[in-house]
């Protein structure tokens, strides 16, 4: 408390704002509440001055007002607590929207909160289906990833992060791979008071990583096969018919596709006959098959001027598309990959990978494959060839001796 009767005596005191008169004597009362001091109410100027009664008669009077006081304290503190919860509610909706990713939150019974205009782009259904069935989410689950989220679902209590990548289904079909980051948040008890999620499309990462392993795995294969029929040649026990056999079905379990064959030219580069062909599909081998240039022109031109020919779609292909009615049709063959063999510097044949089935797009290390293939091929004919020289040149000798040996 504060009581001066005479201020212009008292030491302690100080100025006044220039519109209010100046006090003579002064009151000063603490307003208190649960023991906190909130405030002071003054008064001056009393006629007769202030006394320690009137002091005490005040004393209610000070209590209701430290109540009141209270009161206003508290209201405004809510109303700034609720102003700053509305603004930063605010503020997340628009980050959330503005995000790619789904943000979500959901009560502890998974009832959904809230989830952001993401969802509707990402899993192509509205964010009114989700508040409407929470177990719509787990619905567009993949029927294979289902039952392991389902059990995540209810494991979710017991960890204060989880993370977890699963499959879903859209509306159209399509499979997208989520990621989704789950964060518990729980109440000053420890009870579980709502889940906050990001769900983020990682469907781009996980197809690239498929593709790397695919790809991956193709090298390990090819490398296998390779070394396969370079061994098959290299011991040269096995006429060059029964490597052609070998080569094919190694390249046709390799490559995965249905035919693979060794042609050779004949009658003068006229004609490409059918060395071996190997069928995957019904594990057999046949030859003989005879294909005249005349009737090709541009896919011979195109062999006698290419590394490969690669025709993902052979029946619209330029230099593959006059197979189509009496070669690819009747085969069922949409593909070709059809890699040169040179001999002595000339294409002497062409090793030929047909694809039956859908359209099928070759990639860069089964291009690779078949070449190194067609190569292997030609170090065979090679020397099949200088071995056929050697032959000629000794009866060419043998003979030029059995005259000498008859001309005395």
């Amino acid at each position: 408390t504060v009581l001066v009767n005479d201020t212009a005596a008292d030491d302690a005191r100080g100025g006044l704002p220039a519109d209010l008169p100046p006090p003579r004597s002064f009151l000063g009362l603490p307003c208190f509440h649960a023991g906190e001091l909130l405030g002071m109410i003054g008064v001056a100027n009393r006629p007769g001055g202030y006394d320690e009664e009137l002091v005490g008669s005040l004393v209610p009077l000070l209590a209701t007002c430290g109540g009141l006081l209270s009161a206003m304290h508290a209201e405004r503190h809510r109303r700034e607590a609720e102003q700053a919860l509305r603004t930063s509610e605010k503020h997340l909706r628009e980050l959330a929207e503005t995000l790619d990713d789904v943000f979500w939150t959901t009560d502890p019974t998974h009832r959904v909160l809230y989830v952001s205009p993401a969802y509707e782009r990402v899993w192509g259904r509205t964010c009114a289906s989700a508040y409407e069935d929470p177990r719509s989410w787990l619905e567009s689950v993949h029927p294979d990833d289902r039952g392991r989220m389902a059990r995540a679902v209810q494991a979710q209590r017991a960890e204060p992060v989880l993370e977890e990548e699963y499959r879903i289904v859209r509306p159209d079909g399509a499979v997208r791979w989520i990621r989704d980051h789950v964060y518990l948040i729980r109440d000053a008890a420890g009870e579980l008071e709502r889940l906050v999620g990001v769900a983020k499309d990682i469907t781009a990462r996980r197809l690239a990583e498929d593709a790397l392993r695919a790809t991956n795995e193709r090298y390990a294969r090819q490398e296998v096969a390779l070394l396969t029929m370079t061994r098959a040649c290299a011991m040269g026990h096995s006429s060059v018919s029964e490597m052609m056999r070998e080569v094919t079905r190694v390249a046709a379990t390799t490559l995965e596709v249905e035919r693979v064959s060794v042609w050779r030219y004949g009658r003068g580069r006229g004609e490409l006959v059918c060395e071996d062909v190997y069928e995957l599909g019904r594990q057999t081998h046949a030859s003989g098959v005879r294909l005249a240039a005349a009737d090709y022109p541009r896919y011979f031109r195109a062999l006698a001027e290419a590394d490969i020919i690669v025709a993902h779609d052979a029946h619209v292909d330029t230099r593959t598309a006059e197979f189509a009615d009496s070669y690819l049709r009747p085969l069922g063959i949409t593909s070709m990959l059809d890699a040169p063999i040179h001999v002595g510097g000339d294409v002497a044949g062409v090793l030929c990978s047909e694809h039956v089935g859908p359209p099928r797009k070759w990639t860069a290390d089964e291009q690779t494959f078949a070449i190194a293939v067609a190569n292997l091929v030609s170090l065979v004919l090679a020397h099949e060839e200088r071995q056929r020289v050697e032959e000629q040149l000794r009866q060419s000798q043998k003979m030029e001796a059995i005259g000498q040996l008859a001309g005395g």
